[in-house]
């Protein structure tokens, strides 16, 4: 069995206004799209306002959009969980990176899910995210699964 070691960050506070806890996680790369970067994506948690969300970041490279509602999906070992983007989301430069180093298009999508805890049990095999222009299946390697689910475990630790 591998042992895998990595680095996730869990930031939690309370907010100033309503007193309610907000948990959100370090972004972590979780495909890198190969030699081109295509399809490069990231993900992180959050916890906010008494629900749970799960956020994309993307490089597309293209110009694209994510309509509010839009279902993304990822496949387990034992099922499918069905996320729902918040809001209609347009492709913009440098979406696909946290610190924005980069001015080539991306996506940043916030999805809400209520079959997360999930997460904390199943292995996330494959992603299909959906845009205006048709959706991509990303195939996710053992390792970045691990990384996927241990994210999710710390996150749901620190709620």
């Amino acid at each position: 069995m591998p042992l895998f070691c990595f680095a996730q960050k869990v930031d939690t506070k309370i907010d100033d206004f309503t007193g309610e806890k907000v948990v959100t996680t370090s972004w972590e790369k979780i495909y890198s799209g190969g030699a081109t970067g295509k399809n490069q994506t990231r993900i992180r948690f959050r916890h906010e306002g008494g629900v749970d969300l799960i956020e994309f970041r993307v490089f597309t490279d293209c110009a694209t959009s994510c309509n509010k509602g839009q279902e993304m999906l990822l496949k387990t070992n034992d099922g499918i969980i069905k996320v729902k983007n918040v809001e209609y989301t347009l492709a913009k430069p440098g979406d696909w990176t946290p610190n924005g180093i980069n001015s080539k298009l991306g996506i940043y999508i916030v999805c809400l899910g209520s079959d997360l805890e999930k997460l904390s049990n199943e292995t996330v095999t494959k992603m299909r995210l959906t845009f205006s222009d048709g959706y991509r299946d990303i195939a996710l390697k053992e390792k970045d699964s691990s990384k996927l689910q241990e994210l999710y475990n710390q996150f749901n630790k620190a709620k």
